[in-house]
């Protein structure tokens, strides 16, 4: 079940399928799901078309495994009306530093994974915090996956403390691969933009 409001700002937009991608700005929907109802105001410009998303794993890319390739491309395909995801292996440290200085904008939104970080309880919690992350960043966000060692200290650190991260998350307290850590995320982003449209692949 679907409630809007303000009625007198949004008549146009009356459709649930409009929720979240096509309303204009200042408009507040209100959505209720499994009798819980969460609130959501945020501007059209950010939603229309979500912008870009960028992945990047540190560490060495193999050939193997190629079945988890094929799903992340899976999931990129998919995504594709929603939002631009790209998805990028780095060798070592040096390199994420070196890419992140050169191509990451100091505007953009940096999500960094790490076991330690804040951990998601769910997938309608990381669809909140992905989308908290798109309102604040213009739409620009870039995940990052550590290495085997994990992130650098200095790295994980906050930017308002000379760090690089906007935010450190967990998916899981389990141990994963590179390559299954990125699949999980992958498909957790796809997931997070089902669970705002409401359809049925999240149930």
């Amino acid at each position: 079940m679907f409630r809007r409001y303000p009625r007198s700002k949004c008549e146009a937009m009356a459709s649930p399928t409009f929720l979240g991608f096509l309303r204009p700005p200042g408009c507040a929907f209100h959505f209720q799901r499994n009798s819980s109802t969460v609130r959501r105001s945020h501007s059209y410009a950010a939603w229309a078309k979500l912008g870009r998303v960028n992945v990047i794993s540190v560490g060495r890319k193999t050939q193997k495994e190629k079945w988890a390739e094929d799903a992340v491309e899976e999931y990129v395909k998919r995504l594709g009306p929603t939002l631009s995801l790209e998805c990028q292996w780095l060798k070592d440290d040096k390199a994420l530093f070196t890419t992140l200085a050169k191509d990451v904008s100091n505007r953009e939104f940096i999500i960094s994974m790490d076991a330690a970080g804040r951990l998601m309880k769910s997938s309608e919690d990381f669809s909140e915090v992905l989308f908290d992350a798109v309102e604040q960043s213009g739409a620009r966000i870039t995940f990052i996956i550590g290495g085997a060692e994990g992130l650098p200290e200095e790295f994980k650190a906050d930017k308002s403390k000379g760090g690089r991260s906007d935010l450190v998350i967990s998916l899981s307290r389990l141990t994963l691969t590179h390559k299954m850590a990125r699949l999980v995320l992958v498909e957790q982003i796809y997931r997070a933009t089902e669970i705002r449209k409401g359809t049925a692949y999240h149930k």
